[in-house]
C-alpha cells in the first residue's frame, strides 16, 4: 500500500485598498505574509484593520459583509478578499 498524496491546504487573503488583514493565530499578517497553510477543517478567524484615512469596505470569497471580523473554515484551498476604501 502507499499512502495518498494529500495535499495541505492554505488561506490566502487579497487586499485591495489600504488596511492590514491578520488571522487571530498570527499565521497571516497581511501587508508582510498573506497565505499560510493550515490542517484540514482548521477554523481561522480573520482581522480586517483599516490605515489611517481608509475605511472597510467588506469581504469577498470566502467571507461576507461588512463586520471587520470573519471566520472561515479550510475544508479546501480557501481564498478571501477584504476591500478597503
Amino acid at each position: 500500500m502507499t499512502a495518498a498524496n494529500v495535499g495541505v491546504p492554505s488561506l490566502t487573503v487579497a487586499k485591495s485598498g489600504n488596511g492590514n488583514v491578520n488571522s487571530a493565530d498570527r499565521f497571516i499578517s497581511c501587508g508582510s505574509k498573506c497565505s499560510a497553510s493550515y490542517d484540514l477543517n482548521a477554523s481561522v478567524t480573520l482581522t480586517a484593520s483599516p490605515a489611517s484615512g481608509s475605511v472597510f469596505a467588506g469581504w469577498g470569497g470566502a467571507c461576507s459583509g461588512t463586520s471587520q471580523t470573519c471566520s472561515v473554515l479550510i475544508t479546501k484551498d480557501t481564498q478571501v478578499q477584504a476591500n478597503f476604501k
